[in-house]
């Protein structure tokens, strides 16, 4: 089956590219939740909930990141396309 077929069926989803299981991002992930937990321990309840409201803002700016660099991979494969078929 072809693979628009099954992104639009929803049988392959970006989102939910694997990572390997001793990836760097998954060390440096743990890390992170490790420091925010130690940060947020230190922290007023007046802070933990600023600072749960700038961590959300933080995951929608990186969606959009996200979301723009994947159809921007779209349009670089279309020209590349294009590039192959306007060839002389």
């Amino acid at each position: 089956m072809n693979t628009i077929k099954r992104l639009w069926r929803g049988e392959i989803s970006p989102r939910e590219r694997r990572l390997p299981h001793d990836s760097q991002v998954k060390s440096i992930s743990g890390r992170m939740s490790q420091e925010r937990d130690k940060f947020m321990e230190e922290l007023s309840e007046d802070g933990k909930s600023h600072f749960e409201a700038y961590d959300d803002l933080s995951l929608q700016i990186l969606s959009i990141c996200e979301e723009d660099s994947f159809i921007e991979g779209f349009r670089l494969g279309a020209k590349i396309i294009l590039d192959v078929l306007l060839v002389e």
